[in-house]
């Protein structure tokens, strides 16, 4: 951040604000997307780190090509003995907007497993809007431990190395039995949480103790033929398909989401997949059309014997009393909103991987 009389830095003031400084001599490893350390993310060509292949992304629609390689739902999942954990990573584009929090961008985030729970351990803090490099590291209690760090939701990671003290040991942490693929709009992908652990897939899975692959895309969840034929081919125990805030207007939902469970039905008769209509802080009358439409896309399916989907109502995810807090602008949820609709989804989908 350009500093300017009007405009200077909060650490300036308050030194609680600030950067961590490193102070542990560290071992640095180069991690890419062909780590056993890491999950949830690929590699295609000249892009070191993206969610799905150039090509397929290039096929979609422009704001998928746009979003591809940001990094949400990349994480490092790994045992480690370390009492630091430290990133260099060197960022490439990123969406930056007014309401959503540079960290939520640009930043990363550690859970470390307490107890069999995960619990926050802190947050790896970008400082400033124009670097494109930063270091940032975190306390850890010590004693092997099973941690998560999540990486940006909306930016590319073009460089990363992980660091940890040196002559502590470190090794992948055993995957999850299940893997779900969540495909939909920019409320997936993670807009508006303030921090990456905090975007409902990461919750979810955290939850379920699930692994997961997050292809949500701003503005780009639209359900064309060939996003629906990538997804048909990745190996996943169950689909979330929620894309219903990305279709331009009911219309358009409805004449592409009955035609697109079809779709997948047909090429995945056995997977489960969980419908879900959008939370929305903010009710209006295009908003319960759309959801009438979802719905009525899960009755087809259930009316025609299908035991392997279910629903997961966006008019329920916000509790009343609390829904104009879920929120920072009536459409995108904020932390407490991302609660509430990992709390929705979590049975649903419990029962779905259940059934396999």
């Amino acid at each position: 951040m350009e500093q300017t009389p009007n405009a200077r830095r909060l650490s300036d003031v308050d030194r609680n604000f600030a950067a961590q400084t490193l102070r542990t001599p560290l071992r640095w490893m180069n991690i890419t997307a062909a780590s056993p350390l890491l999950r949830g993310l690929i590699s295609d060509g000249g892009t070191p780190f993206c969610r799905l292949p150039r090509a397929v992304a290039e096929a979609v629609n422009p704001q998928v090509a746009e979003l591809y390689a940001n990094a949400s739902g990349g994480r490092l999942h790994i045992l480690t003995d370390s009492r630091t954990l430290a990133v260099r990573i060197t960022l490439g584009r990123r969406l930056i907007c007014s309401h959503m929090t540079y960290l939520g961008v640009a930043g990363l985030d550690v859970y470390r497993k307490d107890g069999g729970a995960w619990a926050f351990a802190g947050s790896l803090i970008p400082q400033d809007t124009a670097a494109d490099s930063f270091e940032a590291s975190v306390s850890l209690p010590g004693g092997m431990q099973e941690l998560l760090v999540y990486l940006p939701l909306y930016a590319e990671v073009r460089s990363l190395e992980l660091g940890l003290e040196d002559g502590c040991a470190v090794s992948p942490a055993a995957a999850p039995e299940r893997h779900v693929v969540f495909y939909g709009s920019s409320i997936t992908q993670g807009g508006c949480a303030p921090r990456p652990g905090v975007s409902y897939p990461a919750i979810v899975s955290r939850q379920l103790g699930i692994s997961f692959t997050d292809l949500g895309f701003s503005a780009g969840a639209r359900a064309e033929k060939p996003i629906l034929d990538y997804l048909c081919t990745l190996p996943m125990d169950a689909l979330v398909f929620d894309y219903d805030h990305n279709a331009p207007d009911a219309d358009a939902l409805e004449q592409t989401h009955l035609p697109a469970y079809k779709l997948l039905r047909a090429k995945r008769p056995a997977l489960p997949i969980l419908l879900a209509s959008a939370p929305l802080a903010l009710p209006d009358a295009e908003w319960l059309r759309r959801r009438q439409i979802v719905l009525e896309t899960y009755r087809y399916a259930k009316s025609h014997g299908d035991t392997r989907v279910g629903f997961v109502d966006g008019a329920a995810m916000y509790p009343l009393a609390l829904r104009a807090e879920c929120s920072v602008d009536g459409i995108h949820p904020n932390a407490l909103g991302m609660r509430c609709m990992a709390d929705a989804f979590e049975p649903s989908l419990r029962s779905l991987l259940q059934s396999i």
